[in-house]
């Protein structure tokens, strides 16, 4: 046997206990780096595995974030939920490789079923380790498709950002077939400068400068640009042709929860008490504080503030952001209607979703699709959103679902100010038809919006010489021309 341990190219590759190849004898003409030889290599006391099953054309690379199979995405972010369902459902029809973040104590290579196997093969923060996986995703010679699915924290700071282009630019030249799903589409920081505690004018037309450049190379350098909503690609066709942009909604995967009474049981409410519930990690462009301090002027004491969410995991340990959770929990001025969970563990988000009668999305700024939205459309919960989201309300099958219903904007978007939030809670609350309506909104777009759906559109997007069409009573995913909505 050879061991490779003092070549440090090798070494680079295969830190992960990992060497990827088309058989397990790496032979002259199968084996993908300089270094070959006919026999089997030792590497860090670890036998090669063969990679053949998933060295095929018909397999999708995907680089992303993806949670510890016990903790979920309580140290991680909305994109690795966002992964999980969405691959877990393409895996029933594909082979799909994503090479994910390294993490504690979780194994760097998980074989999850016969199509999906998830390799840990970078580090959050570390610039090199993006470059070494470069040569993981060549070392898939046979796959010709890369999805890189992308927030701004994804890889942990500014230089893994900055490095990515250069990713890019390397797969191209390598003859790979690119594909960049961008989560967040904003132009300006000094929107979300409390967020990010970006407050220097200087400092924030620099990353102006840089984020414009950004989306400018991940436009020029990908084959294909996914964004979320309709009105992202609006934006974001300042600087990409908007022939090359996509559309892909988040997915909804219908859920059967608890019993709403039995839930209300088990959360310590009634079964009149009227629920509002706010989901998700507590950030300052969701909100969450403006809608504790709104909730104040709420004097019916059967109407419950249902805050089910925890510190956000990227900026928990810095002091500004501990000084906004203050702040926030400040804001309850211990009123018994307004209760903060703390993180929800993936396996009681059904409970929180059963006990609540109505789901409120407050947010200050519309820079990304809504994780919450999209869970409150897979329970069928009625949701009511900020006039700041308004712009959702350009993507089609929003528009043509308002239609069918006869619902107008001002039914579910409410004005940035206290009377007009709780006019409208209150008014879901009391009005069974206007909530019945609400209902339905979350029902039929929900349906149009069915992960079978998004899977299925993602396929031909990521994939179209290998494109079969997926089985699935779900709506078409191209939807026919649609009424105008006032």
């Amino acid at each position: 046997m050879t061991s490779l341990g003092q070549d440090s190219f090798i070494e680079s590759i295969t830190n992960s206990d990992v060497c990827y190849c088309n058989d397990a004898v790496l032979t002259l003409e199968s084996c993908p780096f300089p270094y070959r030889d006919k026999h089997l290599f030792i590497v860090r006391g670890e036998r090669i595995r063969t990679m053949k099953t998933f060295n095929s054309n018909n397999t999708l690379l995907v680089v992303s974030s993806y949670p510890d199979p016990k903790k979920g995405i309580r140290d991680l972010n909305a994109v690795a939920w966002h992964a999980q369902k969405t691959f877990l459902e393409l895996s029933k029809h594909q082979k799909v490789i994503i090479f994910a973040e390294q993490l504690p104590h979780v194994a760097k290579k998980t074989k999850i079923n016969k199509n999906l196997l998830i390799l840990r093969t970078w580090k959050r923060g570390n610039p090199f380790s993006l470059l070494t996986l470069f040569f993981h995703l060549v070392s898939f010679r046979e796959a010709e498709h890369v999805l890189f699915q992308f927030e701004f924290n994804i890889f942990g700071g500014i230089l893994p950002v900055l490095v990515t282009p250069f990713l890019l630019a390397l797969l191209r030249i390598a003859g790979k077939t690119t594909h960049f799903e961008l989560h967040q589409v904003l132009f300006d920081v000094k929107e979300i400068s409390a967020h990010i505690n970006i407050t220097n004018p200087h400092l924030q037309r620099i990353f102006n400068l840089g984020i414009r450049s950004f989306y400018r190379a991940v436009g020029f350098l990908s084959d294909t640009v996914i964004v979320l909503e309709e009105e992202l690609k609006s934006r974001l066709s300042q600087f990409i042709s908007a022939e090359k942009i996509a559309v892909l909604p988040l997915s909804v995967e219908h859920k059967h929860s608890t019993n709403s009474i039995a839930a209300k049981k088990r959360l310590g409410y009634t079964e009149n008490d009227f629920v509002v519930l706010s989901f998700g990690f507590i950030n300052w462009y969701k909100g969450s504080d403006w809608l504790v301090k709104t909730f104040q002027g709420v004097h019916d004491n059967s109407c419950k503030l249902l805050v089910a969410g925890g510190e956000n995991p990227t900026l928990k340990d810095k002091l500004y952001y501990q000084t906004f959770i203050k702040k926030v929990h400040k804001e309850q001025k211990n009123n018994p209607n307004i209760t903060f969970t703390g993180f929800i563990p993936d396996e009681k988000v059904s409970l929180y979703f059963a006990a609540a009668d109505l789901v409120i999305l407050p947010y200050r700024v519309f820079m990304s699709a809504s994780g919450p939205f999209s869970l409150a459309l897979s329970y069928k919960k009625p949701v009511i959103l900020s006039e700041n989201l308004l712009r959702y309300a350009q993507s089609e099958d929003i528009k043509y679902t308002f239609s069918e219903l006869g619902l107008r904007t001002s039914d579910i978007f409410f004005k940035y100010s206290k009377k007009s939030c709780i006019d409208l809670m209150l008014k879901a609350k009391k009005d069974k038809k206007f909530y019945a309506k609400l209902q339905q909104f979350s029902i039929q777009l929900g349906k149009k919006r069915s992960i079978q759906s998004v899977v299925n559109k993602l396929s031909l997007i990521v994939q179209p010489k290998q494109y079969v069409s997926l089985k699935s009573t779900a709506l078409p995913v191209y939807l026919p021309a649609y009424k105008k909505v006032q």
